[in-house]
């Protein structure tokens, strides 16, 4: 039974299979092919004799990853799929305490308090933080990513 496996000329398995016969001096071309957001456009320089290619993403950014994080789908944006995922869970409307805070804070700030007195009030009231500990100090910068964060 052991017969040739023909694989489309397209396809990974075929160019793997060239590569560990030798017949393409180890060298996978990976022009033209999409991993996840990424096509490849260009071979990049190697890095640590790892085959580097230079990819567009669909979000429009270029990136230089290795030919085997490409192929083992390690790498699959040029970091937009993380930073959408992490902009979904922080929103802001997934927490009504957090929306709750931000209408609170929203009313101080407009009283004329800085975002350092705030966090002060809101420290001194024991007003639990964003992380849900209720003897935690409040910082300005989180009172102003709680107030300058989108309602979405």
């Amino acid at each position: 039974m052991g017969g040739l496996i023909r694989y489309s000329r397209d396809s990974v398995k075929y160019r793997k299979n060239l590569a560990r016969t030798g017949n393409s001096n180890n060298f996978i071309n990976e022009i033209g092919q999409r991993y996840g957001k990424l096509t490849v456009i260009a071979e990049g320089e190697n890095y640590r004799n790892d085959a580097c290619w230079v990819c567009r993403c669909d979000c429009g950014s270029t990136v230089t990853v290795r030919g085997f994080s490409l192929r083992r789908r390690d790498t699959k944006s040029c970091g937009c799929i993380q930073k959408e995922t992490t902009a979904n869970r922080n929103r802001l409307s997934a927490n009504p305490k957090k929306e709750e805070l931000r209408n609170k804070a929203f009313d101080l700030r407009n009283s004329g308090l800085s975002f350092g007195q705030i966090a002060d009030q809101f420290t001194k009231q024991g007003v639990p933080t964003l992380s849900g500990k209720e003897s935690s100090k409040w910082y300005a910068s989180t009172i102003k990513w709680l107030l300058t964060n989108n309602l979405e």
